[in-house]
């Protein structure tokens, strides 16, 4: 038995590729581990109970769903592995995120490298589409994505956001990129064969086409540097919607269903199988002190479409005031012309993001932000149109 365990703990070791000294010439796997975790507080300055909230009908009852909510809670623990296997250009990649107690798979492929500038992967992977879904959640330059796919949630329970496309699916894809060409313009291209994705499909989900393609430069002097990419993204594909609807209020109105029955909307009654066709196209700028970033997609369905953009300055503050601090500034804004929901067809939702970024040491991240939503370009339209947040990140 003695000896039974000792084999078994040697090949645990081979395999995990620390093996003990007999066997350090030719460890099998070769794998990073890193992740990071966030801590937020968030408050909601101006909110008044009932605060913004969405009020849907769903079992003969009506259940107000948005809450006031100031709160510090940890806001999410991420982690992920890469793994090399022996034997050639192989990779496996996993990571998981916790938000609020749940556990959410996040990467899980297999990536093959036949050689430099060329990936093949296969499994559950960020969609190759616009600039934003490719940025992990820890290298933002807001509190939440924008507008365009998601924006989080203070207080309703769907996102602010339209969600026009998810960050993850699984398929197939290819990712190539060359050398530079023309003025150290280096060309990349993305095409992937995923389950179709939207806020509202089923689980057994029909394909979907993504393409992105586009043009990045890098030019650091010593007085100057440059950084600049160019994309186009688009995605094709049925998507198979839910036919139930309900009643729903939409963000930004008051009250509930019975004390204010005019903001009573209902959900689109979808066909089974919706075509969605989603384009976008994104910028980025940087020179010396200064990033610019802008991004606009729209997508179509039979009964609508919706569309939004960014644009984001970001200022490095390091030879200012202090190493490694940056203030950022973001202007958002979409709509839509169904019912989806969340929103209220034709009208616009905006967001104006001002805060202060600080990395510390390679390991902590400090911000403060402060974020105020708009309807039809009006401030304060709104209960909790006013969000203060503080976050902490510490990367290991």
């Amino acid at each position: 038995m003695a000896l039974l365990s000792r084999l078994l703990l040697l090949l645990i070791f081979y395999f995990l590729g620390s093996p003990p000294v007999c066997a350090q010439e030719r460890p099998l796997l070769d794998y990073t581990f890193s992740g990071f975790v966030q801590g937020r507080a968030t408050a909601l300055p101006a909110a008044k109970e009932p605060a913004p909230g969405i009020l849907r009908s769903g079992s003969g009852s009506n259940q107000a769903a948005g809450t006031k909510k100031n709160q510090v809670a940890i806001h999410q623990l991420d982690f992920s592995l890469a793994t090399t296997l022996p034997g050639g250009p192989f990779q496996l990649k996993s990571s998981a995120t916790v938000t609020a107690g749940k556990v959410m798979i996040k990467d899980a492929y297999l990536a093959y490298i036949p050689f430099p500038g060329m990936t093949w992967r296969a499994g559950q992977f960020r969609i190759p589409f616009g600039h934003e879904l490719q940025i992990s959640s820890r290298d933002l330059d807001t509190p939440e994505r924008s507008l365009l796919y998601g924006f989080g949630n203070f207080g309703w329970v769907e996102d602010m956001g339209f969600a026009l496309l998810q960050e993850r699916s699984y398929g197939l894809c290819l990712d190539m990129e060359w050398e530079p060409v023309f003025a150290s313009m280096a060309p990349f291209l993305s095409l992937a064969c995923v389950a179709g994705n939207s806020k509202n499909t089923q689980p057994d989900l029909p394909a979907q086409a993504v393409a992105r393609i586009g043009v990045g430069s890098s030019l650091h002097l010593e007085e100057l540097m440059h950084d600049l990419a160019l994309g186009v993204s688009c995605a094709y594909g049925r998507q198979k919607y839910s036919p139930r609807q309900w009643e729903y209020m939409p963000i930004g109105s008051t009250g509930n269903l019975a004390s204010n029955p005019g903001a009573r909307m209902v959900t689109e009654a979808w066909e089974q199988y919706e075509t969605a066709a989603v384009f976008g196209a994104d910028a980025m700028l940087r020179l010396n002190e200064v990033t610019v970033k802008t991004e606009w997609a729209s997508r179509s369905l039979s009964r609508g479409r919706a569309s939004g953009y960014y644009i984001t300055g970001i200022f490095d503050l390091s030879a200012y005031v202090l190493e490694g601090m940056a203030a950022v500034l973001r202007w958002e804004e979409a709509s839509g012309t169904y019912s989806d929901g969340a929103h209220r067809p034709g009208q616009f939702y905006q967001a104006a993001t001002a805060g202060l970024k600080w990395n510390l040491s390679g390991f902590w991240t400090l911000r403060l932000d402060y974020i105020a939503l708009y309807l039809d370009r009006i401030p304060h339209a709104f209960n909790g149109s006013d969000i203060v947040s503080a976050q902490v990140q510490f990367t290991f």
